[in-house]
């Protein structure tokens, strides 16, 4: 364990003195990997190499710090800004879409190796293998030792930390997956917001939106932020293309979920939605605003705590009536009409009205 966190201490200061040497090397790696394989007759191979081992411990690793520092180093390499030549940066980024994103992504997009939990399949078969059979040694030492004098048995007392340790060891892996999620679902996030078509096709390929989204119904509150946080950023690049596709897919129906269960909570998830929508509304996203006002007015109409979802209500208003006055043509409505704040004296940013 000192090793590899020496390791990646090692890279991080690579990192932040020329990231440019760091990629140039992976480059070279796996065009040596493929000329290799090509010479031994393998037309496909597994990926392999210093990232491919960089992206198995982020996922796999159970120390949630190394994550976190393994997190930081994809992040440094995937930034695209700081790639100042245009040959490096295509060669990096097809490299790493190419050979590594469908295994980053593996626990939204490979439901035969990950349940829906995000744990890997095996494991959980491997946790109930030894749930049930701490259960059958315990069931044994009550049958055939019983009690002494009141007291548990050796073997009863042996076979209930057994099973104390079964179930310790399922909380550890559960807590690695979800770190490993949540840390995947911040890359793709950063991705959205540095790399353009790449990034667009393959979320439209795969369907990862859909998959990233459905964290919003998970029980842990730090994956329901973070999903959230990807839908604030799919929404704040200012692609048309998101924006179809959220009304396409309903991606925001678990967003109302939790508006349903959160309301009145003054809690970071709440904050977070009430930022999203008026985001939407402050810059006028109407593609957005239609679908969903269309859809969940009755939700918006009933909520007053805060007046987001009362000004979200009136710029739809305002969109409404300048397209009819539009196709009227009626020339003296002007565009601010539909683009300016309703209130400038209330927003989100004020928090809820205690009491609401």
């Amino acid at each position: 364990a000192r090793i590899v966190s020496a390791s990646t201490e090692m890279m991080l200061s690579t990192l932040n003195h020329d990231a440019s040497m760091l990629r140039s090397y992976l480059i070279k790696e796996s065009s040596s990997q493929t000329q290799a394989s090509k010479q031994a007759g393998n037309s496909s191979r597994e990926p392999q190499g210093l990232l491919a081992s960089l992206i198995h411990a982020l996922l796999h690793y159970q120390d949630t710090g190394l994550k976190a520092q393994i997190g930081d180093i994809v992040r440094y390499l995937l930034d695209s800004t700081a790639m100042d030549v245009s040959p490096e940066r295509d060669s990096f980024l097809n490299l790493f879409y190419d050979e590594h994103m469908d295994t980053l992504l593996s626990p939204f997009l490979q439901p035969d190796m990950w349940t829906e939990e995000g744990q890997l399949a095996k494991d959980v078969q491997n946790d109930t293998e030894e749930e049930e059979a701490a259960k059958a040694k315990i069931a044994a030492a009550v049958a055939l030792n019983g009690t002494a004098r009141g007291m548990p048995s050796q073997a009863h007392r042996d076979a209930l930390t057994e099973m104390a340790c079964v179930a310790a060891r399922r909380r550890e892996r559960k807590a690695c997956w979800d770190c490993a999620r949540k840390h995947v679902v911040e890359l793709l996030s950063f991705s959205v917001e540095h790399h353009g078509h790449r990034i667009k096709y393959y979320m439209l390929r795969n369907n990862v939106m859909q998959a990233v989204t459905a964290l919003l119904a998970a029980v842990d509150k730090h994956l329901v932020l973070t999903a959230l946080k990807f839908l604030r950023q799919c929404v704040g690049v200012g692609e048309v293309f998101y924006n179809r596709y959220i009304v396409k897919k309903d991606l925001f129906k678990g967003v109302m979920n939790l508006l349903s269960q959160h309301l009145h909570r003054n809690n970071l998830i709440n904050s977070a939605i009430i930022e999203l929508f008026d985001h939407i509304r402050v810059k006028n996203v109407k593609e957005l605003i239609n679908y969903m006002v269309d859809k969940y007015r009755t939700l918006y109409e009933k909520l007053d705590y805060v007046d987001t979802y009362k000004n979200l209500l009136v710029k739809y208003e305002q969109n409404q009536q300048y397209e009819q006055d539009t196709a009227n043509g009626l020339t003296s409505v002007t565009a601010s009409s539909a683009d300016t704040d309703p209130s400038h004296t209330r927003g989100a940013r004020d928090g809820p009205r205690r009491g609401g």
